[in-house]
C-alpha cells in the first residue's frame, strides 16, 4: 500500500459529507467546552498561542468522536451509546460556554455548588431571567454574523471540500491539539484536568462533595456565643475590617519601598494612620484569621479557634448588622476556619466556592459593589469584614493588565542583588503589580467611607507578609517576613465626633502590636464592653503593655520587644 492510498484511507471518515457535518457541529460544542481557558492566566503564554492550543484542542476532541462514529457505524448498539455520550459532550460544552458568558463561570465547583443547592421553585423564578439573557444575545447581530458566518463555513466544507484534503488538515491540527494537552498536562501548575471534560465534571462532582462534608464539619464545631447578657456596646462607628492577602509591609511605598506601589494612599498620606510595627501571629493564612476573628491569643497553641469568642458573633450580639464579602474561596486546599466562623453574618458573599475552581480567578475590585451596597446599608450600625486575594500566589494572576506597571528591569534598576536574575526579578515586579493594585481597591474603599454621613473607621492588615527573593534566594512564608501593613482610615463624621478617640489612635501607631489583637482596639473604637476584653493587649487603652509577640505559636525570634 502507497502512501496516497494510507492517506485516503486514513482520511475515509471525512470524505463523507455527513461526517464532516458531524466534525463541524461537535467541534462548536467542543470549542465552548474549553474556550474559558482563553480568559484565565492558568497558561502563561501570550494570548494568540493560547487560542491556537485551544482551537487545536477542540479539533482533536471533535476528531476522536466522529473516528468513533464511523468505526461503530455498522454495530447499532454500539453506534447508539456513542451517540449518546455525544449528545452529553455537547450538552455540557454547551452549559459551559452560555454559563461563563452569562455569569462568569463555567463547569466548576462553583456551579456543581449552586445546582445542589437550587431547589424546583428557584429553578421556577430563575428561568424568566436566563431566557431574557439568552434572548439579549441572541438578539445581538454579532452574534447572528457568527451564526450566519459558521454555518456557511460548514456548507461549504461539506460540500466543496475534498475529503482526503480536510481529513489531513484535521489530523494535523489534532496532533497539535494533543501536543497543546501534553504541554498544559506537563506545565500549569493547577486545573490542567480542566482541558478534559470528563474529569473536569467529575472532580467537580468528587470535590463539592468532600468540601461540603468539610465545610459541615467547620461548622458543627461553631458553639454558642457566651456571656451575650454581660456584653454591651455604643455602637459609637461603623467598621470596615479590611484583610489583605501575602502583602508585606516592606513592599509598600507608604512604607519606604523604593518603588511606588502605594500611590494612592500616599497621595491621602495626611488622612491615614500607619501602623509602623505590626506583626502577623502566624506565616500561614488559617492561623492567622483564626486569631484575627476570635480572641484566640497567639501564644495558644493548646486550644482551638472555636473554644473562644468569635468576633463576628461579638458585634452581631452588640447589635451590628455584619457583612462578611470575600474573594477567597469557602472550601478547598487553601482553605481554613474562616467559612464557619463567619457564619453567623448577615450577609456572606464569597466570590470562590473552591480553590480547586482555578477558572474563577477575579480580581478584588469585584468586590467593590458589594462593600458599596454594604457601607450604604440603612442600618443603624454595621461591620463589614473584607477579605481580598491581595498577592496570593500566583503573583500575575492578582490584579488586571491594566495594572502591569512594574518590569523586571524596574527592580533590577532599584535592586543589585547577587541573586536576582531577570526571571526572579519578573515576579518581585509582579508581587509588587499586585501589591499597588491593592493599593486602587483600598484607596476605593477609602473614597466610600469618606462619603458616608456615620462615624465610620476603615482597618486595613494583611494576614500575613512574603519574601519575595529580598534577602536571600527564597520565594515564600518564613518567619522573618512577618511585617505586615496595618493602616487605619477614619472619615469626617469620626474625627468630629471623637477628637479623643482619634487622638489616642494616631498616638498609639508607633506601638509594637500582634494582629492577634485587632479585636480589642475595635472594641474600643466600637465602645464595647464584654469580659473577655483584656486592656493590656489593646494598643489603645492606655493599660496596653509592650510584650514578646509570638508567631506560629513561638516567640518571635527577630522581635525587637524582649
Amino acid at each position: 500500500m502507497n502512501l496516497k492510498d494510507c492517506i485516503l484511507r486514513a482520511t475515509m471518515p471525512f470524505s463523507s459529507r455527513k461526517y464532516i457535518i458531524y466534525w463541524c457541529v461537535i467541534y462548536i460544542f467542543a470549542f465552548l467546552g474549553i474556550a474559558d481557558f482563553g480568559y484565565s492566566d492558568l497558561i502563561n503564554l501570550p494570548s494568540p498561542i493560547i487560542w491556537t492550543g485551544i482551537f487545536m484542542i477542540s479539533a482533536l476532541k471533535s476528531a476522536i468522536w466522529v473516528l468513533l462514529l464511523w468505526w461503530t457505524r455498522r454495530k447499532q448498539w454500539m453506534q447508539t451509546c456513542v451517540w449518546v455520550l455525544v449528545s452529553l459532550f455537547c450538552l455540557l460544552g454547551l452549559l459551559n460556554g452560555v454559563c461563563y458568558k452569562l455569569y462568569g463561570f463555567g463547569i466548576s465547583n462553583h456551579l456543581i455548588t449552586v445546582l445542589a443547592q437550587t431547589n424546583v421553585q428557584e429553578v421556577k423564578e430563575f428561568m424568566p431571567a436566563l431566557v431574557g439573557n439568552i434572548v439579549t444575545i441572541i438578539n445581538n447581530s454579532i452574534i447572528w454574523i457568527v451564526i450566519i458566518g459558521v454555518s456557511v463555513s460548514i456548507y461549504l466544507l461539506s460540500e466543496y471540500a475534498k475529503g482526503y484534503i480536510l481529513g489531513f488538515l484535521i489530523y494535523v491540527c489534532s496532533i497539535i491539539g494533543f501536543g497543546s494537552v501534553i504541554y498544559g498536562f506537563s506545565t500549569m501548575s493547577a486545573g490542567r484536568t480542566s482541558i478534559l471534560m470528563l474529569t473536569r465534571i467529575t472532580k467537580s462532582i468528587v470535590y463539592t462533595v468532600k468540601e461540603r462534608h468539610q465545610l459541615e464539619d467547620m461548622l458543627s464545631h461553631v458553639r454558642e456565643f457566651p456571656e451575650k447578657d454581660a456584653l454591651e456596646s455604643q455602637r459609637l462607628a461603623d467598621v470596615c475590617l479590611i484583610i489583605g492577602e501575602s502583602a508585606s509591609r516592606e513592599h509598600l511605598s507608604i512604607y519606604s519601598y523604593p518603588l511606588n506601589t502605594s500611590p494612592r494612599m500616599q497621595a491621602k498620606r495626611d488622612s491615614l494612620f500607619i501602623y509602623t510595627d505590626a506583626v502577623a501571629s502566624s506565616t500561614s493564612t488559617a492561623q492567622n484569621m483564626e486569631r484575627l476573628l476570635s480572641f484566640m491569643d497567639d501564644r495558644e497553641t493548646v486550644r482551638a479557634w472555636y473554644e473562644f469568642p468569635l468576633l463576628i458573633d461579638l458585634f452581631k450580639n452588640a447589635g451590628y448588622k455584619v457583612w462578611w464579602l470575600s474573594n477567597q474561596e469557602r472550601t478547598g486546599m487553601w482553605s481554613n476556619s474562616t467559612a464557619a466562623m463567619v457564619s453567623k453574618s448577615d450577609n456572606v458573599i464569597f466570590k470562590h466556592e473552591s480553590s480547586e475552581d482555578h477558572q474563577l480567578i477575579m480580581p478584588d475590585e469585584t468586590l467593590l459593589s458589594d462593600i458599596k451596597q454594604g457601607i450604604n446599608e440603612n442600618a443603624d450600625c454595621k461591620l463589614l469584614g473584607v477579605h481580598l486575594m491581595g498577592s496570593h500566589t500566583l503573583y500575575r494572576s492578582r490584579y488586571p493588565d491594566k495594572f502591569n506597571y512594574f518590569n523586571a528591569d524596574s527592580v533590577l534598576k532599584h535592586f543589585r542583588k547577587p541573586w536576582l536574575n531577570k526571571d526572579k526579578a519578573q515576579t518581585v515586579a509582579e508581587y509588587d503589580n499586585s501589591i499597588r493594585y491593592t493599593d486602587f481597591v483600598l484607596d476605593s474603599v477609602i473614597n466610600m467611607v469618606s462619603r458616608t454621613k456615620r462615624p465610620m473607621l476603615m482597618l486595613y492588615v494583611s494576614d500575613h507578609g512574603e519574601n519575595v527573593y529580598d534577602d536571600r534566594d527564597f520565594l515564600g512564608r518564613d518567619e522573618k517576613r512577618v511585617n505586615v501593613p496595618f493602616i487605619i482610615y477614619l472619615n469626617s463624621g469620626f474625627r468630629q465626633l471623637y477628637p479623643d478617640l482619634t487622638a489616642t489612635i494616631a498616638a498609639s501607631t508607633h506601638k509594637a502590636i500582634s494582629t492577634g489583637d485587632i479585636i480589642y482596639m475595635l472594641m474600643t473604637v466600637t465602645g464595647t464592653s464584654y469580659p473577655y476584653y483584656d486592656a493590656s493587649r489593646d494598643v489603645l487603652s492606655d493599660r496596653f503593655k509592650t510584650r514578646r509577640r509570638y508567631v506560629n505559636g513561638k516567640p518571635w525570634i527577630y522581635d525587637h520587644v524582649k
